[in-house]
């Protein structure tokens, strides 16, 4: 009899664990959002619920993201069952071959890959995200690495927010005004795809898209307006009237390090070269039709940045951190180099870039020096220990330990990076 009791009690503790295994938290469940999630993902199980602002957030257990197996997800639904994002937990060989192959043919394929992210939204292209991490030296540098399914590498954020957690940081903004942005992206852009929304304490709002494998931002003012758009393009893609007359220009003796197309709400378009030299850093701007100016067409401003009004897109956090440590700046432009967002400011008449890690913490800043406003110390190393090369580049370096002087320098062929301290030592 004792043996028949036990056999009961074992099989009614077993049916109870089942149910938990069903539905974790019975007692936070939303029916609405439950209903949607079984319409998206029929297998689901495990299911976890829990609630952050206006968000219903369901982890769960499915094998819609993952061969062969129950995948780890989590999905984001309104108060009233409205699903908007889902987070796949996969496996590096579950990615699109477009994205591995990427991948592997990028500077991180040695790094170890420490997790694998799918990310659905609604109205968005699915994204997919590498997290990866430098093992070989003592730094263990930690990257983000965000692509789309043609494997093309979105951004890439150094010492990502939450770094394995949940990325609810990507969530579509809600609103008629973004309703609104959406629908203009569709309308003139029929084949991007948005990747994502920022929107700056001055109200602009940054669009990335992927539009015919090319990554383009839009920019729109506080009211919603569209103002341009922007995008990376290579030499040899330049209309001949433009790279005509880059060379025919006094700055054609001047080293490339980028050039961007406006595509603007004025039809003003333009060409905007960043430019580096031994006598300084400048950005001009070559119309289509060959026109040379250091100021924005169209604007009327100095080529000093006023192409991205307000710095369109900075985080409201960073936005705070230059308020701050620089009242009065006015933001020029904003960037994504080497996985950090670069904040280029004009501070008490001078030029500083700012760069900020993937927790929007501030890491270094950057200013172009002039040779005769070095300090003595350096002055007389240069003179003694690297007067056979040329000087092509000197900014000032401050990071969150260190303070130094970064030189570029040129010896026929030879390259050489050399960072020197205040006191004249070499770092």
């Amino acid at each position: 009899m004792m043996t028949r009791k036990l056999i009961l009690t074992f099989t009614a503790l077993a049916f109870v664990l089942a149910g938990c295994d069903k539905d974790d938290d019975e007692g936070r469940r939303n029916k609405a959002v439950e209903q949607t999630l079984y319409q998206l993902y029929p297998d689901a199980s495990h299911l976890d619920w829990d609630y952050d602002g206006n968000y219903v957030v369901v982890d769960f257990r499915s094998a819609i993201a993952s061969a062969n197996r129950a995948a780890d997800c989590e999905a984001w639904f309104d108060y009233n069952g409205s699903w908007y994002m889902t987070e796949f937990d996969i496996r590096f060989n579950e990615l699109p071959a477009a994205v591995i192959n990427a991948f592997n043919s990028s500077t991180y394929s040695s790094w170890y890959v420490e997790d694998v992210e799918r990310i659905d939204r609604v109205d968005y292209a699915s994204i997919y995200i590498i997290q990866v991490e430098d093992r070989t030296n003592s730094n263990d540098m930690e990257y983000d690495l965000y692509y789309d399914a043609q494997g093309i590498l979105i951004k890439e954020i150094a010492d990502g927010p939450d770094f394995g957690g949940n990325y609810g940081d990507l969530l579509p903004p809600t609103g008629s005004d973004y309703t609104a942005i959406r629908e203009f992206i569709k309308s003139k852009y029929p084949n991007g795809q948005i990747v994502d929304i920022e929107r700056d304490g001055n109200g602009y709002t940054d669009v990335d898209i992927i539009d015919n494998r090319i990554s383009k931002d839009v920019i729109f003012d506080a009211s919603g307006n569209w103002l341009y758009t922007t995008y990376e393009v290579t030499w040899t893609s330049l209309p001949s009237a433009v790279s005509s007359a880059f060379s025919s220009s006094a700055y054609s003796d001047y080293y490339i390090d980028d050039i961007d197309f406006y595509e603007t709400a004025d039809n003003s378009n333009y060409y905007r070269f960043d430019l580096e030299s031994i006598l300084g850093d400048i950005k001009i701007y070559i119309t289509e039709n060959g026109t040379v100016s250091t100021t924005v067409p169209g604007s009327g401003g100095s080529g000093t940045g006023s192409d991205n009004p307000g710095g369109a897109g900075v985080n409201q956090t960073i936005q705070a951190h230059i308020e701050v440590h620089y009242p009065g700046a006015v933001i020029l432009d904003k960037d994504e180099n080497d996985g950090l967002t670069e904040v280029e400011i004009l501070y008490e008449n001078t030029v500083l870039e700012l760069f900020f890690n993937g927790s929007n913490q501030w890491v270094k800043s950057e200013q172009d020096v002039k040779y005769s406003d070095l300090p003595a110390a350096v002055k007389s190393l240069i003179d003694s220990s690297y007067s056979a090369y040329r000087i092509d580049d000197i900014e000032l370096v401050e990071t969150t330990t260190e303070k130094y002087y970064k030189f570029d320098m040129v010896q026929g062929s030879d390259f050489i990076m050399v960072n020197i301290t205040e006191d004249g030592t070499v770092i």
